[in-house]
Formats: C-alpha cells, sequence, structure tokens
C-alpha cells in the first residue's frame, strides 16, 4: 500500500465547533484528526492524505499575541511530522485570514514543510503574505 500523506491542519473556533465571537479569546486545542472542513478535506484526499491533527484557534487570541502563538503552532506541527500543512479556508475573515497567513508562513518556513491556505483576494493576509506562501483564491 502507498504512504499516506500526514497533513496538520489549522482552523479558528468557529470552525472548530466551539462558537463565534463569544470563544474568539480561547486558546489552542489540538484533536485528533479532521475536524470541521478538514472532514470534507478528507473524503477528497480519496486515501492519499490524512489528517493526523487539527489545531483550532480563536481568532481575537492569535492576533492579539501572534509573536507567540505562532511558535507554539510551529512546535505542534513539528509533533506530528507531516507531509504538509494547511490552514483554512480563511475566506474574507480579516483576523482568521491573517492567522492562517501567519501560520502557513511560519511552518513553511521554519520547518520546511510544504503548506497552503486558502483566502479571499480582498482578505488582508492575502496582501501580507502572498510573497511568502501559496494562497489558494476562494
Amino acid at each position: 500500500m502507498a504512504k499516506k500523506y500526514r497533513v496538520v491542519h489549522y482552523i479558528n473556533q468557529f470552525y472548530g465547533g466551539f462558537g463565534g465571537e463569544d470563544t474568539a479569546g480561547m486558546d489552542i486545542v489540538v484533536k485528533k484528526g479532521p475536524v470541521g472542513p478538514g472532514l470534507a478535506m478528507k473524503n477528497m484526499f480519496d486515501n492519499k492524505a490524512e489528517i493526523v491533527a487539527t489545531i483550532i484557534c480563536g481568532d481575537n487570541y492569535i492576533a492579539e499575541n501572534l509573536e507567540t502563538v505562532v511558535p507554539k503552532v510551529v512546535e505542534i506541527v513539528k509533533k506530528y511530522s507531516p507531509d504538509m500543512f494547511i490552514a483554512g479556508p480563511g475566506f474574507n475573515a480579516g483576523r482568521y485570514g491573517m492567522a492562517c497567513g501567519a501560520t502557513t508562513v511560519a511552518v513553511v518556513e521554519t520547518l520546511k514543510v510544504p503548506g497552503v491556505t486558502a483566502l479571499y483576494a480582498e482578505n488582508p493576509g492575502t496582501d501580507m503574505y502572498k510573497d511568502r506562501c501559496y494562497i489558494l483564491k476562494t
């Protein structure tokens, strides 16, 4: 049987099932396997890849603490020895888009693991990170 690619996925509190703005201040939570949009990705991977962990963090928490939270995300990703990192999709959500871009860039540049996120062209994260990581247009 061919090797399955190992993927670590980053999402916000809403897609992680923790709530909306009322939980946007939550710290990092890690869940084994796919959560939220990762469940749809699981079906699209056609048994060639698997989400081994999902990192969930509140939009406000990461936006207000980028310099400390992003390195924590990198350390968590490193523990799973992934073949790829996926953040989002962040669509046009500003704080979430910034977090998706920041985490993707940090993983790619620090761990040399391929990474991708997906944002609207108008998302501030697109403009800030477009030259440093792959951003798919949503």
